[in-house]
C-alpha cells in the first residue's frame, strides 16, 4: 500500500529479563503438558503520537513439566511463524526458539509467567492475499488484524478457556466480535484464533437490526468507505440468509479495511461471529452485495454442513467449502434482485470460461492442497470447479425430481444430518444428502472432475430458456463454454428465469 508506512521496530519493552536468543532443534519437541489460567493483553505502540507497532502480553501458569511449547502467530495458511512477530521479554521463565520457529518456555512447574511480543505491519498492505492474511495491517492511527496474526498460542486444546484485555489510550476504540462472544460465554483460544478486529482513533462505525440480533460494522483503513450504505446492505444480506437457512440468531460483526489501492480487488475472510473484509477505492454497492453474502454464507458452508479435513489437508476440500459457496451466492445475488439475468450471465461467464482458459484447470485436487497458498492460478481452481460441479448436480437433481428439488434442498438436508453428527466430513455428508433429495449417485463424478481434474461437460440445457449455452475450441485450450441470455425475452419470461435460477 503506497501510503502505508514501512514501520520497523525503533525500541524494545523494558524488562528486567530479555529474551534468550537461543535457537534449539525442532526435534528437541516433547509432550506438551496443558498451560492454565491463560490471558492477553493488547495495547498499541505509539512512537510520537503515530501507531508503530502492537504490543501483547502472554500470561500463563506453567504445566508440571515445567516446558510450555509456542506458537508464534503465523496467519493463514502459511507453514511457518510470521517474520513480523517478535518475542521482546518474558518473566518468570527462559525462552527459546526452535529452528522451525516454535517458542520453547522453561519455568517452574505452577508458576505465572509471561511472554511480551511485538507484531508489526506487512510490508506491502496493497495485496492481501500476500500480506494481510498473514499479518496485521496498519497506518498511522489504526490497524486491523485476524486471530491467526495476532496470538501466539500453546499446541494443544483450542478449547481451553482464555481471557482478553484491550489496554488502548482512551482515544482509541477497539471493534472486535471478541466483545458480543464474551457477553454469551467464556471466551476459548478457539473463538481468539478466529477472531478479526480493528482498532484506532478514527473507527467508523454503524449498527442495524438484523433477523434475531444486531449487526455491527466497523471500517478503518486509508480512504473513508460510505459505511452506512454498506451496513443496510449487510444487514439485508445477513437477514436473507438466516431467514433461508433458519437456524442462526445473535449479533454479528463486519469488520472492513479500506485499502489504498485505486482498483477493483476485494476479498473477505469468515471469522467466528464475524468476517473481515478488505476493500478497494473502486469497490461499489453490488460488490459489496456480492462479498457479503459469499462471506456470511460461509458461516453454512462448510461450518454447519460437514466437518473440513484437518490442517494441511483442508484445501482438499475447497472445492466444496469455496466452490459451493459461489455457486450459492451467485443464485442469491440473482434471487434477491441485486443481480439483473445479464449479470447472473456475465458472473457465470467468469467462472466458466475462467476455468476452461486456466492453466491449472487439468491439476489434481491433491495438487490444489499442496499448491493452493503458493499459486493464484491454482488457488482459483476449487472456486470455479466447484460452482460448475455444484450448478451441475442442481441441474441433474431437478430433472430427476421435475423440478421439485435443487440444491437448496441438498444443502438444508446435509445441515440436518451434520447437526445430527458433527464427525459427518463434507464430501461424505454431500454424497449421502443429495442421494436422499433425489440426485442418485455422485462419487464417480467427484473423482473425475474433483480428484482427476477431468473437464466437466456442462449440459446444454442447463439454463434452458433463460440463458444460451455457448461452446468453441480454441487453440492450444480447448473446449470453453459460456452462456448468453436468451435474445427477445419478455418482462414476465425474464422474471420467470430469475425465479427459477435464483430459487
Amino acid at each position: 500500500m503506497s501510503s502505508v508506512l514501512r514501520l520497523y521496530v525503533r525500541r524494545l519493552l523494558r524488562s528486567a529479563l530479555l529474551l534468550m536468543a537461543v535457537i534449539v532443534p525442532a526435534a528437541f519437541a516433547a509432550p506438551q503438558d496443558s498451560i492454565t489460567s491463560l490471558s492477553y493483553q493488547l495495547q498499541p505502540a505509539l512512537v510520537d503520537g503515530k501507531l508503530e507497532a502492537l504490543d501483547m502480553r502472554m500470561a500463563f501458569d506453567m504445566p508440571a513439566s515445567g516446558l510450555a511449547r509456542i506458537r508464534p502467530p503465523q496467519g493463514i495458511g502459511q507453514e511457518t511463524p510470521s517474520r513480523k512477530v517478535m518475542a521482546t521479554a518474558v518473566h518468570a521463565g527462559t525462552l527459546a526458539s526452535t529452528s522451525d520457529g516454535i517458542w520453547t518456555l522453561h519455568a517452574a512447574a505452577g508458576s505465572r509467567v509471561e511472554i511480551l511480543y511485538r507484531l508489526t505491519p506487512a510490508t506491502d498492505a496493497t495485496l492481501v492475499g500476500g500480506s494481510g492474511y498473514q499479518d496485521i495491517l496498519m497506518g498511522a492511527d489504526w490497524f486491523q488484524g485476524m486471530g491467526e496474526n495476532l496470538f501466539a498460542h500453546p499446541d494443544g486444546d483450542t478449547k481451553a478457556v482464555v481471557r482478553f484485555e484491550w489496554k488502548g489510550p482512551v482515544t482509541w476504540m477497539l471493534v472486535t466480535p471478541l466483545q458480543e462472544l464474551a457477553k454469551a460465554g467464556p471466551l476459548t483460544l478457539q473463538n481468539l484464533l478466529q477472531t478479526t478486529m480493528v482498532g484506532g482513533t478514527h473507527v467508523q462505525r454503524a449498527t442495524r437490526p438484523i433477523r434475531g440480533g444486531t449487526l455491527r460494522m466497523a471500517a478503518v483503513g486509508h480512504w473513508m468507505i460510505p459505511l452506512d450504505g454498506y451496513a443496510d446492505i449487510a444487514a439485508a444480506v445477513i437477514s436473507e440468509q438466516r431467514a433461508f437457512w433458519n437456524d442462526t440468531t445473535g449479533p454479528f460483526t463486519v469488520t472492513v479495511v479500506a485499502m489504498d489501492r485505486n482498483d477493483y480487488f476485494n476479498a473477505g475472510v469468515g471469522r467466528d461471529g464475524a468476517f473481515a473484509a478488505y476493500v478497494a477505492r473502486k469497490v461499489t454497492p453490488v460488490t459489496v452485495h456480492g462479498l457479503i453474502t459469499h462471506e456470511y454464507t460461509h458461516m453454512w458452508i462448510p461450518r454447519r454442513t460437514g466437518r473440513m479435513p484437518d490442517g494441511a489437508d483442508e484445501p482438499l476440500a475447497y472445492w466444496y467449502s469455496e466452490g459451493f459457496t459461489v455457486f450459492h451466492t451467485s443464485r442469491a445475488m440473482l434471487g434477491s434482485g441485486a443481480w439483473t439475468l445479464q449479470d447472473f450471465a456475465n458472473d457465470f461467464n467468469s467462472i466458466s470460461t475462467g476455468y476452461d482458459m486456466s492453466p491449472a484447470r487439468h491439476i489434481t485436487n491433491s495438487e490444489v492442497a499442496t499448491g493452493f497458498w503458493k499459486s493464484r492460478d491454482v488457488q482459483e481452481v476449487p472456486y470455479k470447479r466447484g460452482a460448475i460441479l455444484a450448478w451441475i448436480l442442481d441441474a441433474r437433481l431437478r430433472a430427476r425430481t421435475q423440478g421439485h428439488k435443487t440444491m437448496n434442498e441438498v444443502l438444508l438436508h446435509m445441515r440436518d444430518r451434520f447437526a445430527a453428527n458433527p464427525s459427518l466430513g463434507v464430501r461424505a455428508n454431500l454424497v449421502r444428502s443429495y442421494a436422499d433429495e433425489g440426485g442418485g449417485a455422485i462419487e464417480d463424478w467427484l473423482s473425475r472432475y474433483i480428484d482427476k481434474g477431468e473437464q466437466m461437460a456442462l449440459p446444454g440445457r442447463l439454463f434452458e430458456g433463460c440463458l444460451k449455452m455457448l461452446e468453441e475450441q480454441k487453440a492450444g485450450i480447448g473446449r470453453v463454454r459460456s452462456v448468453m441470455v436468451v435474445p427477445g425475452l419478455s418482462e414476465d419470461a425474464l422474471k420467470g428465469c430469475v425465479k427459477r435460477i435464483g430459487r
